[in-house]
């Protein structure tokens, strides 16, 4: 049930910028953060359900080495690293933290930062 929830939540918040992401980088980076902060204000609702972070770079010839690394490290949910390490981290940084919930099968094991 709060997965659907947030399920629908998090497509109501991309299906409209993928309409916009191919306008530019930097209206990419915009919605992406923007998308960024409201997946904040649901963190707080919905945190005794979340196991952890996973952090998330588009990696394609515009990331940025700190980004790259970053690239699916896994962290505690009350991790300090999820605020030092929150997106944007630099101009036209495209990354998020995803959040894992706690009824996930498979869930990654914690890795901690890996840079």
């Amino acid at each position: 049930m709060i997965i659907n929830n947030l399920i629908d939540i998090f497509i109501k918040i991309f299906s409209t910028s993928k309409q916009v992401n191919n306008k530019s980088n930097n209206v990419e980076s915009a919605n992406i953060h923007a998308s960024s902060e409201n997946i904040d204000i649901l963190l707080t609702e919905y945190a005794k359900d979340i196991y952890a972070f996973e952090y998330s770079a588009i990696l394609d010839d515009k990331t940025c080495p700190t980004c790259a690394k970053l690239d699916g490290s896994v962290i505690a949910k009350d991790d300090p690293a999820y605020y030092k390490y929150k997106p944007p981290i630099h101009d036209g940084c495209r990354c998020m933290w995803v959040a894992i919930m706690n009824d996930e099968i498979n869930k990654p094991q914690i890795t901690g930062i890996k840079l």
